[in-house]
């Protein structure tokens, strides 16, 4: 095995354009022939600075089949003209676990797969997988009590509940290609979660999501806007969330109508929303299944702090999908999900406004949140 560690300077202010572009060539490198796997690595100390680092077969596969082949020509179109001189390259020989002959056998039955992306997939799942097993060193049983967690977690999935994605959430994963995925400006990105499997129902703006009728109203509103501050007209936005008592409407079927904290809103022409609502409250992620066991094997609580869903989506912007987390909400500091960000914290105040109550159709005091999102555009 060769190790390349390759020492990119970037022109300064394309930091940003550049990751993007990498990410969109990194199948092709990985893709390419000898090429086992790709990571580029930020310099702690330099933001303009990059480590490269790509492990190949053979040194050939680098410096000779790969700067004259389709895949070398098509990543070095994508990336190069962001280099700020040229590339400082050195090679290294490992023993890396690739080329162990038991895992080496499962990567090259892979070589024929068309489509490079799944390929370099299923390439660096079989090498990283691989590796796992020789450092836990599971007994028999210990790897068919897995099997059967993971059996058991699709037997729990219904139309209603997913519980692979509560499996993301609690290690963490979900939160983590989040974050690989987000927006480089505007509103903070957080996980979908587990709920968003019904269809949310269309509704006007200024209409109740609660359909329980609770006596405590809370209005939602606020402006979707694009990164230059311009307002985003028509801009969809998508919301579901909680009762007071802490249940999404699929987890209480007869007690609660079906669609009840959910609702599918059309921005103005202003890019305002709002609508009414009650203020959500903290709550245990399911625990009645394996993801459930997990945490309490591992001595974690289930618990997720109170907070409403988002997903907003306009032509010509990046869709996002975010939470606006109630302050002072119990557990903002150890969400069961990793999901919180500080920029989502929103004060959900109460308001004694009776004129202001009265344009919301609520009546004083009543709860008021304000939540801007903004949108970043396609590149």
């Amino acid at each position: 095995m060769i190790v390349e560690n390759a020492h990119l300077r970037i022109v300064p202010g394309r930091e940003a354009d550049f990751e993007r572009a990498f990410r969109a060539a990194q199948p092709i490198l990985t893709g390419a022939q000898g090429c086992l796997s790709a990571g580029l690595f930020p310099d702690a100390e330099d933001d303009s600075a990059y480590l490269l680092q790509v492990t190949w077969r053979t040194l050939r596969d680098h410096v000779v089949t790969f700067p004259g082949s389709e895949a070398g020509r098509r990543f070095a179109e994508q990336v190069a003209h962001f280099f700020d001189g040229e590339p400082q390259v050195r090679h290294f020989e490992t023993s890396d676990i690739a080329a162990d002959p038991a895992t080496s056998a499962v990567v090259d039955s892979f070589r024929d797969t068309p489509d490079p992306r799944l390929r370099a997939i299923l390439g660096g799942l079989t090498r990283h997988l691989h590796a796992f097993v020789r450092e836990a060193r599971p007994s028999i049983a210990e790897w068919n009590q897995a099997v059967e967690f993971l059996t058991e977690a699709g037997q729990k999935c219904t139309d209603t509940r997913q519980e692979f994605i509560l499996l993301s959430d609690v290690l963490g994963v979900s939160m983590l290609v989040e974050t690989m995925n987000a927006q480089q400006t505007g509103t903070a990105s957080t996980v979908l979660g587990p709920f968003h499997l019904t269809e949310s129902p269309r509704r006007a703006l200024g209409d109740s999501i609660d359909l329980l009728g609770k006596a405590r109203p809370c209005v939602i509103s606020g402006r979707v806007l694009g990164a230059d501050g311009e307002p985003v007209p028509g801009a969809d936005i998508d919301v579901w969330q909680c009762t007071e008592d802490g249940f999404y409407d699929v987890q209480q079927p007869g007690v609660q109508p079906p669609g009840n904290g959910r609702g599918r809103f059309t921005a103005d022409g202003d890019g305002r929303y709002w609508f009414r609502t009650v203020v959500p409250s903290h709550y245990p992620i399911p625990t009645d299944g394996p993801v459930g066991r997990l945490l309490e094997s591992s001595k974690r609580h289930p618990y997720r702090p109170a907070h409403v869903h988002f997903i907003v989506g306009a032509a010509g912007y990046r869709e996002l999908t975010t939470h606006a987390f109630v302050a002072d909400s119990p557990y903002l500091e150890s969400d069961a999900v990793f999901a919180v960000k500080p920029s989502l914290v929103v004060d959900f105040a109460e308001s004694p406004d009776e004129a202001e109550a009265a344009g919301y159709h609520v009546t004083a005091p009543f709860v008021h949140a304000q939540f801007d999102i903004i949108l970043e555009k396609h590149s």
